[in-house]
């Protein structure tokens, strides 16, 4: 039943004060009968014709005609918006479901991969690491490159490394790689022992010889005093 602060409730008790009737009187009045569930909408429309008549000085069919229209019009709107309201409640109800569904499966998913073997966990480790060690070393040999490249007068095109080289790298050549790497290496110290022995026998030679001018000179003051 529509109530005093319904849309259509005050939008009748306005028409009906348009009218010079009694808008609260003859406006629950009017709600009553058309809010009533045992009639039918065409029995509504006339009885609602059927009261005005008796309280208006000059009938007029279209006043009737206009609030009736006017409940229906409210009615359907009303009738949408619980339908709406009624569907936002189904698909929220809907939504938890299955967000309940993708929670539960994720965990399972987790409990899975937490129970896999040990061995196969430590082979996707080892997987990372080569690859990443890989690709640790392809950085530090560009850059030494880069390092020892005479400058150039021409300018040329900077090479973009393929961001996935390594992504393929196979154990193997990651292991010569390195190998290479620490060969080069001894290499270069062993060269830098043998120049660096060189250079203190040079300044032991110097040293001894500048030791020996010194010793010379001072006896040939001596033996002219």
């Amino acid at each position: 039943m529509a109530g005093a602060g319904s849309e259509f409730h005050v939008w009748l008790c306005s028409r009906l004060k348009s009218l010079n009737l009694d808008e609260e009187v003859l406006g629950e009045y009017i709600s009553g009968i058309l809010d009533g569930d045992d009639s039918t909408p065409e029995e509504k429309e006339e009885a609602l014709k059927e009261t005005l008549e008796g309280m208006m000085e000059s009938p007029d069919d279209n006043v009737s005609s206009d609030i009736f229209m006017k409940w229906k019009e409210c009615e359907e709107k009303k009738a949408k918006l619980k339908q709406e309201s009624v569907l936002c409640f189904l698909l929220e109800n809907q939504k938890q479901d299955i967000l309940a569904a993708v929670v539960e499966k994720q965990m399972k998913t987790t409990n899975n991969v937490n129970k896999k073997p040990s061995h196969k966990l430590d082979e996707n480790v080892k997987k990372n690491l080569i690859a990443q060690y890989g690709q640790e070393y392809d950085e530090d040999f560009y850059s030494s490159s880069d390092e020892e490249a005479p400058s150039q007068t021409t300018k040329s095109q900077p090479v973009e490394k393929d961001k996935g080289v390594f992504q393929n790298t196979n154990t193997k050549s990651v292991l010569d790689k390195e190998k290479e790497k620490r060969d080069k290496q001894r290499q270069e110290n062993e060269d830098k022992k043998v120049k660096d022995k060189e250079d203190r026998e040079k300044q032991k030679t110097k040293a001894e010889q500048r030791k020996d001018k010194e010793k010379k000179r001072t006896q040939k003051g001596e033996r002219r005093r």
